[in-house]
């Protein structure tokens, strides 16, 4: 995202994934920069000594500043940026963040699977991306799906 409500949101997921969860950092999340239209960052799994095991996902940020507690989240990944979550043959996921309040921690996720069709237009408020229990059920998907060697990802976050 270029915009400053884009940025705010990206910085705020980018702190999210950074911040230690049961003691240690496991997520090292880079920014894939502006040129990348689908994914705004690739997430590595971190082991011992902040040591990247090699799993990782991709991962795209909608932010706003206008969100209804109530409601899920209104998004727009059309359907050319599932076909091309679809294709990385990796866990994919959208992140949508409420940068809003002060402190940033309304932010919620869901799994873009390997059998989904069709745009994303909104997040339902179901995975709460700030949630340390989540962080870690996300870590251990991501990781059984690069162990298990499927070419087919689904998810516990749809």
């Amino acid at each position: 995202m270029s915009d400053p409500i884009g940025r705010r949101g990206e910085a705020a997921i980018s702190t999210i994934l950074g911040r230690p969860v049961d003691g240690k950092v496991i997520f090292d999340a880079k920014y894939l920069g502006a040129k990348n239209e689908t994914f705004d960052f690739s997430v590595s799994l971190l082991g011992e000594k902040d040591r990247d095991l090699g799993p990782f996902f991709l991962l795209q940020v909608k932010a706003t500043m206008v969100s209804n507690p109530s409601k899920s989240f209104n998004v727009g990944f059309n359907e050319g940026h599932v076909d091309k979550s679809r294709k990385s043959k990796v866990p994919t996921y959208i992140v949508a963040i409420d940068v809003s309040k002060k402190i940033v921690e309304d932010a919620y996720f869901l799994a873009i699977e390997h059998s989904h069709e069709g745009g994303i237009w909104a997040v339902p408020r179901l995975h709460n991306f700030g949630c340390d229990e989540t962080l870690l059920m996300l870590y251990n998907e991501v990781n059984d799906y690069f162990a298990s060697e499927l070419s087919s990802f689904s998810s516990q976050f749809v």
